[in-house]
């Protein structure tokens, strides 16, 4: 069976309920405090990771082929600033030495290199779902990819220049689809 993290721990809550201890308090490990000496490269990170996941999403619905090729590698750039270090043994006492700033650029050094490549990943996949080999396309479309798991509701806002061809909307077969649609052109 296949679920997200949050159902497993559902599930699995449920059944070790009664014979779980409760332990109530803060107790992280402190290598994480690591994170917060580095919250731009962090947040940058964790945005690489969700490209490389929208990219590979993309390419598992319009060539499946790409994906190995293009998600392999790339990843191990987010897992490797991910890992739990944050710097030289001698960081906190010696923050300025040699070491530490070096081992600290290696570090960033990972952030760096996952933007670019998941920015590039993504920029490819996009270029893809806007020009499949496979299919003529319609100048005068738009496709909309939703690249999560769950169903999404969300407005997709168009300018005025892709709204040319007209207001209407079609489900994945070419027929109108016929729930309740907003048009709004900016």
């Amino acid at each position: 069976m296949i679920s997200s993290v949050s159902e497993a721990f559902r599930a699995f809550e449920q059944k070790t309920r009664r014979t779980t201890a409760v332990v109530r308090g803060d107790w992280t490990p402190y290598w994480e405090d690591g994170a917060g000496s580095s919250a731009l490269e962090t947040a940058m990170n964790r945005e690489s990771s969700d490209r490389l996941t929208q990219a590979e999403a993309l390419w598992s619905m319009l060539d499946r082929r790409v994906i190995a090729r293009g998600i392999r590698g790339r990843v191990n750039s987010v897992l490797l600033y991910s890992e739990h270090t944050w710097g030289a043994h001698c960081s906190v006492w010696g923050p300025e030495r040699q070491e530490t700033k070096e081992q600290w650029e290696i570090k960033r050094g990972y952030a760096l290199a996952a933007e670019q490549q998941s920015r590039g990943l993504l920029a490819k996949a996009a270029s893809l779902a806007s020009n499949p080999k496979s299919e003529v396309r319609n100048p005068n479309s738009v496709d909309v990819f939703n690249t999560t798991s769950w169903p999404r509701t969300e407005l997709v806002t168009l300018s005025r220049g892709l709204s040319t061809a007209g207001d209407r909307v079609l489900d994945e077969r070419a027929k109108p689809f016929l729930r309740s649609v907003c048009f709004r052109a900016n």
